[in-house]
């Protein structure tokens, strides 16, 4: 059996699926929320651990099964540390306690469940991390850093004052990035939009006297860049020309639908490879995607790491079949290229 923790949107996670059903692997997938209850049924909804004093053995069953024996492999792809694929509010209830105080300590229950179940989990080979789904910018720059790989400099401010010396000091053009991550969001008539992205920041005064704490680097003269997908210490590694394309020049994530930049395979020089690996080691990460660019001074510069970042993009266009390889991996099985 096979454990994969995504969400239903997350097709990436289907074409995985797809080598596990053609190799007949057993699979159960968690997707973050329940889909066929309006609320609990706990005729249907059965859970049971049995915690034994025999080398703190513990037996797990969910819906009358049990999970506790042949579990190969398990995949945090993108896990909700909530328990909705677990639990759904109540509509009603005869205990005289208002339903909102109910519901509240029924999740609580079913969170020590989870948790429990989650901690089980760990004792398997896992790919991706439960705990780690988005990281703190300015502390992975840090790390990069001591780890020896180039990082832009970079300002964290709401000061006008530091923003205008930071400004002045980088030649007049600086980007400004969110503190946190980029947002997608889905439009009318269109597939999808891209919020609080990568901005090229070149008059300050467009800002006023006030403004949010937001992230400032300097602006690097790029030739490429660089998007990497990071499994199991292989580093699957796409270059990307985006610096002549006026709309992807600052962020690639603006795509040009009606002129596509170029993406081809790269292959990263071995010594920036190893900073890549240490870090992520460092972080506890054994799958991710990572931003580079390439300099026009010829250095390398570390932008950034998404622990559940997509990585369907670069299997499709450098031909990497990076699905396969993941299932390779969940199944302990390596599968013949031909069939």
């Amino acid at each position: 059996m096979i454990i994969i923790f995504s969400e239903k949107k997350d097709y990436s996670t289907n074409k995985v699926i797809d080598w596990l059903i053609y190799w007949n692997q057993k699979y159960k997938r968690y997707n973050g929320l329940a889909e066929d209850e309006v609320e609990i049924d706990f005729n249907k909804a059965m859970f049971s651990a049995q915690i034994e004093d025999d080398n703190a053995s513990l037996n797990i069953s969910i819906e009358g099964q049990s999970i506790s024996n042949g579990i190969k492999s398990v995949w945090f792809r993108r896990p909700n540390k909530g328990v909705d694929d677990f639990y759904r509010p109540i509509l009603k209830n005869n205990s005289g306690i208002p339903r909102v105080v109910f519901n509240s300590l029924l999740k609580s229950h079913f969170t020590i469940f989870k948790d429990l179940l989650v901690q089980f989990y760990l004792q398997f080979k896992n790919l991706g991390s439960y705990s780690i789904t988005g990281l703190n910018k300015p502390k992975v720059l840090l790390l990069a850093s001591k780890h020896g790989l180039n990082i832009p400099k970079t300002l964290i401010t709401n000061s006008t004052n530091e923003l205008r010396r930071f400004f002045e000091s980088n030649n007049q053009k600086i980007i400004c990035k969110p503190l946190y991550e980029g947002m997608f969001y889905f439009q009318k008539n269109k597939n999808y939009g891209f919020g609080e992205g990568t901005n090229l920041i070149e008059d300050i005064n467009v800002f006023g006297e006030k403004f949010a704490p937001s992230l400032f680097q300097e602006c690097i003269k790029k030739e490429y860049e660089i998007r990497i997908v990071f499994l199991n210490n292989n580093l699957y590694s796409m270059c990307i020309f985006s610096q002549n394309n006026t709309k992807t020049m600052i962020d690639f994530r603006n795509y040009d639908e009606k002129k596509p930049n170029r993406m081809i395979p790269y292959l990263l020089v071995d010594s920036e490879a190893q900073k890549i690996r240490n870090l992520m080691a460092d972080i506890g990460l054994n799958m991710g995607s990572i931003d580079l660019i390439k300099a026009q001074n010829g250095k390398y510069y570390f932008l950034e790491i998404n622990p559940v970042g997509q990585y369907d993009f670069v299997s499709y266009h450098c031909n990497y079949h990076i699905h396969r390889e993941i299932a390779e991996f969940l199944s302990d099985e390596k599968q013949s290229m031909f069939y």
